[in-house]
């Protein structure tokens, strides 16, 4: 890629090839049929994020309870107001959307975090019907959907929009390497013209060399090929947390069909969650508590880790670690 000629423009919205190879990439693993067009490229979830804030000029955007940490600092951070909308087991509990809606929703249908649920056929139609009723922009992160273990990644939720409401927020920091720095998102028709012109104001964040590589190794079928070894890494990584917290008094690990991290369940302990983070710490291991996911104060008490950063005997030790603090 760095071989290549360097005195080139790049247009507004990403290299050409890169955008087809993830169009490409995303009719064959999501089912997403749009045209390379309506793919942005971006420097990842968070950038992506932001650049589709500035471009909508949205008051108010509704984000799941719990929810992930560092996308919520995006939209505060936009002086944006953050709407708790709330999950249980299979996600977004869509019988319980406000009739007085904020003008986006951020939601993770594919792999809920750090819950893990899914979200089902009747609930991901619920949510469309609402959205288009309303007039509401859904931002679908489409968090670790790649990386399940019991069965085939579903479709995306983009894959159902036929209404044109459901912006797709991706990026390769998990099944490549949060280094790339490197994301889409996948745009209705109409948002073409809006996002082309915030990146325009923007600039481009992500180098040409990084796009041509990243291109050229989805075109080559890299991708399809790491992303299968990985889920053989990772689902036996995934039955190594399993049985290393089965059975421990007061603390249980959460369901996990795909991606990198574990929640375990502690409120049958009779630590709190930061005696048990202030344990954990003192012995060398850092995990974060369930609280931080949460914007009540009254939040179920328990762990989140991941196990895709570290080598196995790291793992192994960190997890006896954990089975010792839950089960002393």
């Amino acid at each position: 890629a760095a071989d290549e000629p360097l005195d080139v423009p790049i247009p507004t919205l990403g290299w050409e090839r890169l955008r087809r190879a993830i169009a490409e990439h995303l009719r064959t693993m999501r089912a997403v049929v749009r045209s390379p067009e309506q793919v942005a490229v971006t420097a990842g979830g968070r950038e992506g994020l932001g650049l589709l804030l500035g471009a909508l000029g949205v008051r108010s955007v509704g984000v799941e309870e719990p929810g992930y940490p560092s996308l919520r600092a995006v939209i505060a951070r936009a002086g944006t107001e953050l709407v708790t909308l709330p999950t249980d087991r299979h996600g977004l509990i869509t019988d319980l959307l406000p009739d007085s809606p904020p003008d986006v929703v951020l939601v993770t249908p594919s792999h809920q975090y750090p819950l893990g649920g899914s979200l089902p056929i009747d609930r991901r139609q619920a949510l469309l019907e609402w959205a288009d009723r309303h007039g509401v922009w859904v931002v679908e992160d489409d968090y670790d959907s790649e990386l399940r273990y019991t069965s085939q990644p579903l479709p995306a939720l983009t894959a159902m929009d036929e209404r044109e409401r459901v912006i797709l927020l991706g990026t390769f920091a998990k099944t490549l390497s949060p280094a790339l720095a490197t994301g889409f998102l996948v745009l209705p028709g109409p948002l073409i013209d809006a996002v082309a012109a915030e990146r325009a104001a923007r600039g481009m964040p992500v180098s040409l060399v990084t796009q041509r590589a990243v291109g050229h190794y989805l075109n080559a079928g890299g991708l399809t090929r790491h992303t299968q070894r990985m889920r053989h890494l990772y689902r036996r990584r995934r039955a190594l947390v399993v049985d290393s917290l089965a059975g421990l008094p007061g603390a249980s690990v959460r369901p996990m069909d795909g991606g990198l991290h574990a929640v375990v369940d502690c409120g049958g302990t009779e630590l709190t969650e930061s005696e048990l983070l202030a344990r954990l710490e003192s012995a060398g291991v850092l995990v974060t508590g369930l609280s931080a996911y949460w914007s009540a104060v009254d939040s179920p008490p328990g762990l989140v880790f991941g196990f895709g950063g570290v080598g196995d005997e790291a793992l192994r030790h960190g997890l006896e670690v954990i089975a010792d603090v839950l089960g002393d």
